[in-house]
C-alpha cells in the first residue's frame, strides 16, 4: 500500500514539473523517465555584469544517478605543452584542437568514478577530461595530454569544472543543481544536458537550449566590433587619441 502511494506520489511529482515547464522542447518525450527545466533559458550580460546563477531542476524516476552538464558553443583553439629541458620547464609543441566548448559545467549526485566506467562517461563526454575534442584539420592525431592541458588552462579562467558540482537528489526522484555563471561567460548557443545513469550505464537523458548574450551598449559594441572591425579600430584611435588630447590640455590649464 504504502510502495504503491510512493510510486503515485513520484508519478505525480514528475507530471508537475513537465507541466510547470514553459519550455516543451527542452524535455524527455512522453514515456520517458526524465524531465527538468531551467529557472531561465537566457542569460543577459550588459554593463556592470558580475555573474549569476542559474537553477536546474527537475525528476527522474527509477533510481539511479543523475549528472548535468552544461556546455557552450564549441571552437577551434590552440594548446601548447610545457616540457621540461635540462630542468627548466620551457614552452613545447603546440597543437590546434577542434571541438572543444567555450565553456563546460558539471554537476553529479555521486562521484564520476561511481557513475559509470571511463567509456561510457566518454562516450556521453561526462566530465571535462572526456570531452570529445580531436586535432584540427593538419594536425597529428595524438592528443595525448592537450585535453586535460586544455581543461586545466580553462579551469583556471573559470570557464571549465573540472571537479564536478553537487546535484541534490531526493529519494523520491526530484533533483535540482545550481550553476553559478561567472562575469567572463562566452556568449552562444549553449546545451544543458541531464542524465540518468543506473548500474554503470545512461539509462535516460534530456536537453535543452541556454543562450548567453549580450544586451545593451555592450551588445552594440560587440557587433560593432565583430561586424565591422575596422570601423571599430578606426573609432577606437579616435577615442583614444581624444582622450589623452583632452587629459593634456586638462593638465596644462591646471598648472
Amino acid at each position: 500500500m504504502m510502495t504503491a502511494m510512493r510510486n503515485a506520489l513520484a508519478a505525480v511529482s514528475v507530471a508537475a514539473v513537465a507541466l510547470l515547464a514553459p519550455h516543451g522542447e527542452a524535455h524527455a518525450q512522453a514515456g520517458n523517465s526524465l524531465t527538468f527545466d531551467l529557472s531561465r533559458d537566457s542569460i543577459d550580460i550588459g554593463a556592470g555584469f558580475d555573474g549569476t546563477r542559474l537553477l536546474i531542476y527537475g525528476a527522474a524516476r527509477g533510481g539511479g544517478q543523475v549528472a548535468v552538464v552544461v556546455r557552450g558553443p564549441t571552437h577551434t583553439t590552440t594548446v601548447q605543452k610545457k616540457e621540461r629541458m635540462l630542468g627548466v620547464w620551457a614552452a613545447g609543441e603546440k597543437r590546434r584542437i577542434a571541438g572543444a566548448p567555450a565553456y563546460y559545467w558539471l554537476a553529479t549526485s555521486a562521484p564520476l568514478d561511481k557513475l559509470a566506467g571511463k567509456s561510457v562517461l566518454k562516450k556521453h563526454e561526462i566530465g571535462a577530461t572526456n570531452l570529445d575534442i580531436r586535432a584540427a584539420k593538419g594536425e597529428g592525431k595524438d592528443m595525448t595530454g592537450y585535453v586535460k592541458g586544455l581543461a586545466r588552462l580553462y579551469a583556471k579562467k573559470g570557464l571549465y569544472v573540472t571537479e564536478p558540482r553537487d546535484v541534490q537528489l531526493r529519494d523520491d526522484g526530484l533533483f535540482r543543481a545550481h550553476m553559478d555563471v561567472p562575469s567572463n561567460v562566452p556568449t552562444g548557443d549553449y546545451t544543458v544536458a541531464v542524465f540518468r545513469l543506473k548500474d554503470g550505464a545512461v539509462v535516460d537523458h534530456a536537453k535543452a537550449p541556454l543562450t548567453v548574450r549580450k544586451v545593451g551598449m555592450e551588445a552594440e559594441v560587440y557587433r560593432l566590433a565583430h561586424e565591422h572591425a575596422a570601423w571599430y579600430g578606426i573609432v577606437a584611435l579616435i577615442i583614444a587619441v581624444a582622450a589623452g588630447w583632452l587629459a593634456g590640455a586638462i593638465f596644462k590649464k591646471s598648472k
